[in-house]
């Protein structure tokens, strides 16, 4: 039946989906979280079987699994086209895994209508695995406002963005950005070659590859379409409206927010903007590493000066996805491998950290930095789990972030002074950030939230053990995920003239 009838992405999206559906119809929260971690672990499930049908020497054998095309709109030249290659894999993966380790460190949490609550987390889950796996770039745009207008809901209805108006500010910055790709869109679509009898221009990725683009409708096409990727991810200056976001977030929208949602932004220069338009990347690559390196700079130094965990996180999330975001910018092919690895190490790194400050707070009712100290005594178990993920953070040997910093290092060195140097501060930042949570938070004298805190639940430990796993398999062997790049990094580079 798989492949005849059935395909992988469709599994990945339609699982969250339907599951949705039946939660929002639960009226017990018991019920609630069983269906809904039977959901996620369900969906991952099937991203980690897809992966042993991603070998790229056996596309060709494993189209019908991981292709598949509705009809949709062809008169227009659009199709509802899903299909899993070896960046869809990973991605699709990553957004999986982190959604179950959501699912399961904030198990005993209780929220407003959970019911509604859930379903809109399943429901946020087969959106962002729609812009994953989508082919064709209406269907790439459909699945990514279906993913502004739910993120919307779930920061006001159930944080408290409404009050401070987070949840408006992040709907007015990303739908303007959705706004200005459309146009980039609507730019390029009379100069697409067909790819069916029905319509005289085409809507589908593989058209758009294969359509000539002059250098004036590149360089606008170019500028329109990369705003909205490098607000999503977030860079400087359309940074903005992301640390207060994630701030007045509930927790599981934060990490997912924080760890997941951004690279979609990575994902859309990756899949679209770089590949297509190479005579405008080049034209503003020097641009894009300043922008980066000050994003990182400035994100590393108000990291530091934070007092609210949340917000700590928020801001050294920026930091970090911005060194991400050198690689796969540097239109160097060992940069943009190691970017794009980064990428991934971004997500599981990022969500471990969320999670290690949920828990603090879930423990201690606490989340400002001078109300805490001593948790290493406390929680000795606790400790250990976030010197692990300080580990990945600053990337220490042994984790995915370590060998994906030194191939980025190495493939800017070549490059641009500037994004080198932006590099090296952006790590030693991070160094300063970790090592200053790390007395404040978990040595020190014991302060009372702490002294009167509690243990973490058998869920959390073991949300915890699998991140550690995750990271170091990416650190022991990156090239389970870097010869699925292969292909796609190779094509890039050569589109680009790297």
């Amino acid at each position: 039946m798989l492949g005849n009838y059935v395909t992988f992405p469709e599994l990945l999206l339609w699982i969250p989906f339907v599951m949705g559906l039946i939660v929002l119809l639960l009226k017990s929260a018991k019920a609630v979280k069983v269906v809904s971690l039977i959901s996620v672990w369900l969906t991952l499930g099937v991203a980690v079987v897809s992966l042993v049908y991603a070998l790229p020497a056996k596309e060709a054998d494993y189209w019908n699994y991981n292709n598949v095309s509705y009809y949709w709109l062809r008169y227009i030249g659009s199709s509802f086209t899903l299909g899993l290659d070896g960046i869809s894999h990973v991605f699709t993966l990553l957004t999986s895994l982190v959604f179950a380790l959501v699912f399961m460190v904030t198990s005993g949490s209780s929220y407003e209508k959970p019911n509604a609550f859930y379903a809109m987390l399943l429901f946020w889950q087969s959106a962002i695995t729609g812009v994953f796996v989508a082919f064709d770039v209406l269907v790439f745009y459909f699945f990514w406002i279906i993913v502004l207008v739910l993120t919307f809901f779930l920061m006001g209805r159930w944080g408290d963005s409404w009050k401070t108006g987070f949840a408006f500010k992040f709907f007015i910055y990303q739908f303007t950005g959705a706004l200005l790709f459309l146009a980039a869109v609507l730019i390029l679509y009379p100069y697409t070659v067909p790819v069916q009898a029905d319509s005289a221009h085409s809507f589908t990725i593989s058209a758009f590859f294969i359509s000539p683009f002059l250098a004036g409708v590149q360089v606008r096409a170019f500028l329109l379409m990369a705003i909205p990727f490098f607000v999503m991810i977030p860079i400087f200056p359309f940074h903005t409206w992301f640390p207060g976001s994630s701030a007045r977030s509930p927790y599981p929208v934060a990490m997912i927010l924080g760890s997941v949602m951004v690279i979609m932004g990575l994902y859309g220069m990756i899949r679209l903007a770089i590949p297509l338009f190479s005579i405008a990347f080049e034209k503003f690559q020097d641009v894009i590493f300043i922008l980066c390196v000050v994003s990182i700079v400035y994100s590393g130094f108000i990291a530091l000066i934070q007092d609210d965990l949340k917000r700590l996180v928020a801001w050294a999330s920026v930091t970090h996805v911005g060194i991400a975001t050198l690689g796969v910018c540097s239109g160097n092919a060992v940069a943009l491998a190691a970017g794009m690895f980064e990428t991934i190490n971004h997500g599981i790194i990022i969500a471990g950290l969320w999670m290690v400050m949920f828990i603090i707070e879930a423990l201690t009712g606490k989340r400002s930095i001078s109300s805490l100290g001593g948790i290493a005594k406390k929680s000795p178990g606790l400790a250990v789990f976030f010197f692990f993920v300080l580990f990945a953070v600053v990337g220490l040997p042994l984790t995915g972030s370590f060998y994906a910093k030194w191939h980025i290092l190495e493939g800017l060195a070549g490059v641009s002074t500037v994004a080198l140097v932006g590099l090296i501060l952006g790590y030693l930042l991070t160094l300063l950030l970790m090592i200053n949570i790390a007395r404040k938070v978990f040595f020190g004298t014991v302060s009372e939230a702490v002294a009167m805190a509690g243990s973490m639940s058998v869920m959390q430990v073991i949300a915890l053990v699998l991140v550690i796993l995750a990271i170091l398999i990416l650190g022991i062997y990156p090239d389970a995920v870097t010869d699925l790049f292969k292909a796609s990094v190779d094509n890039i580079i050569k589109r680009t003239g790297g």
